[in-house]
């Protein structure tokens, strides 16, 4: 099935209808999330990832703090595939301070570690001053600019709060310290972006919008592998493309995000009503394998916060070692060789799976998808 086959344009009189229902699908969702009792002054975690300085591998410190949570959660329902509203106050202002102890309190644990990299997370966007204020952003920064071990700090956002007049003022205050803001392109079809991601922004807005700071600091661009609504193949062929056109842009790094189930997400719900599956391990490495060596891709090691409670697999004999020739083997090296020589009978049931068509409309899966949620829904409402 072709790109052509599944999509509509914009004109298309349901376009609009599917996009509400989906926000609204999504609304309801959020307001489901738990009411988890926490401490402001503790961030939501950290822990110690690949990265790379000088384009080596080294030791990269991830800090996630807990914060209002992201902005476009609450102003368009937020993404699909993401389940990280449930590790933040859900628009619950916390002070500057809580947000600088969070900081000082997990730098303690790594006190004696050399780590070079260190990203700062907050499940939502660092440069948006409704989820982190100014105030507390430039004391977190005052902080780093002081520990001569860090070389270089990465900050998540979503692209609309990366203005030039921000990212000067953040290099300003980490001095010497590099500086990269990492963005969620996460696919370059816009109806996809639209009707399955609901990302906010086309890949055309994107793009100027990586153009117009790019100038100032690197760029990290994030894809995502198998939102919902796709089959194996076409998820595999829109990573591929997204790719392509992330490096169009000259990022200094391309991450390629391969979904995962967390609960309160479109895709749990999704997942619960048998309407989506996660994407096999294979095709991470279909993916990397088609790219090949166009560029250097990085794959996530599935560790996003809150944890998800199902991660991509092939079959019980061969998940862990594929798993960790990908996220450690080729993460550190770029080398696919010994997947390209690993064999597992589990691999002709994924190409069986690329194989498998969907001839429905784009929008007509999301209507069906939705449909498949509420009925779930309503039998466990009658029980």
């Amino acid at each position: 099935m072709t790109t052509r086959n599944i999509l509509f344009s914009q004109k298309d009189s349901c376009y609009q209808a599917v996009r509400t229902d989906l926000k609204k699908a999504l609304f309801q969702i959020r307001s489901r999330d738990p009411n988890t009792v926490y401490d402001p002054t503790r961030a939501l975690s950290s822990d110690i990832r690949i990265g790379y300085l000088n384009g080596r591998p080294v030791e990269r410190l991830v800090i996630t703090l807990r914060s209002a949570g992201c902005g476009w959660v609450r102003r368009g329902g937020g993404c699909t595939m993401c389940g990280h509203y449930p590790g933040t106050t859900r628009g619950e202002p916390l002070r500057p301070l809580d947000f600088v102890r969070q900081f000082q309190k997990e730098m303690a644990f790594y006190r004696d570690r050399n780590v070079p990299v260190l990203c700062l997370y907050n499940s939502g966007s660092m440069l948006n001053e409704e989820e982190i204020p100014g105030e507390a952003l430039a004391g977190i920064l005052d902080m780093v600019a002081r520990k001569e071990g860090i070389k270089k700090v990465v900050l998540e956002s979503r692209p609309e709060y990366c203005s030039k007049e921000k990212i000067r003022w953040i290099r300003k205050q980490l001095g010497s310290k590099r500086l990269e803001i990492a963005m969620g392109l996460e696919s370059s079809n816009d109806q996809i972006l639209a009707l399955t991601l609901n990302k906010g922004f086309a890949s055309e807005e994107f793009r100027s919008m990586v153009e117009e700071i790019k100038e100032y600091v690197p760029v990290r661009i994030y894809i995502l592998l198998k939102g919902p609504f796709l089959t194996e193949r076409e998820a595999v062929e829109d990573a591929v493309a997204s790719i392509r056109f992330a490096r169009t842009l000259s990022p200094r790094e391309i991450h390629l995000e391969p979904a995962t189930l967390q609960e309160h997400s479109l895709l749990h719900s999704l997942h619960g009503a048998g309407y989506y599956r996660l994407p096999w391990l294979w095709s991470i490495y279909e993916v990397l394998r088609r790219i090949g060596r166009e560029c250097r891709v990085y794959v996530s090691p599935f560790s996003h916060m809150p944890r998800p409670y199902h991660i991509p697999e092939n079959c019980p004999a061969c998940t862990g070692k594929i798993r960790d020739l990908l996220t450690r083997h080729y993460n550190r090296t770029f080398d696919l060789s010994p997947l390209h020589a690993y064999s597992c009978a589990c691999r002709q049931e994924w190409e069986d799976t690329l194989l498998e068509e969907d001839p429905r409309p784009l929008a007509e899966r999301v209507i069906q998808g939705l449909e498949a949620i509420r009925a779930v829904e309503a039998v466990e409402k009658s029980i």
